[in-house]
């Protein structure tokens, strides 16, 4: 594709070669590219993608390709308030949690918890509350 219409996509580490006016997530896909897609129609948000440029997120399946763009898959490292609506101890390493919080923005609601082993517990005990707030 070389022709004055085609415009770089750098999605990750790769870049891919789409047609101006086109649909990015079909261009992306028909360039052999892994994103994520599921109604093509914006409602369910897997192929959402990061618009590094623009500081923005994006619905690739909803945006027509009008300028070259610099994407990612992942979010930016951000910091969300979730409320805890239920905590069940499964075992002496494993709870579930069940979370309700903003995911306007979030990126599949994907959200990481820590636990610190009884042992590790134990340490961090030992230090001033100060001390303990930097470790968590």
């Amino acid at each position: 594709m070389m022709d004055s219409q085609a415009l770089t996509i750098k999605l990750d580490d790769e870049q891919f070669e789409v047609v101006l006016g086109g649909n990015l997530l079909s261009s992306l896909l028909s360039q052999g590219a892994d994103v994520r897609y599921g109604c093509r129609a914006g409602a369910c948000g897997a192929c959402r993608l990061y618009d590094v440029s623009n500081c923005e997120s994006i619905l690739s399946c909803q945006t027509t390709v009008v300028s070259a763009m610099s994407l990612t898959r992942q979010t930016p490292a951000e910091s969300s308030s979730f409320t805890v609506l239920s905590n069940i101890t499964i075992d002496e390493a494993s709870i579930e949690l069940t979370l309700l919080g903003a995911s306007d923005d979030s990126f599949g609601d994907r959200v990481f918890v820590s636990l610190l082993s009884e042992r590790l517990s134990s340490k961090v005990s030992e230090y001033s509350s100060a001390e303990r707030d930097s470790f968590l």
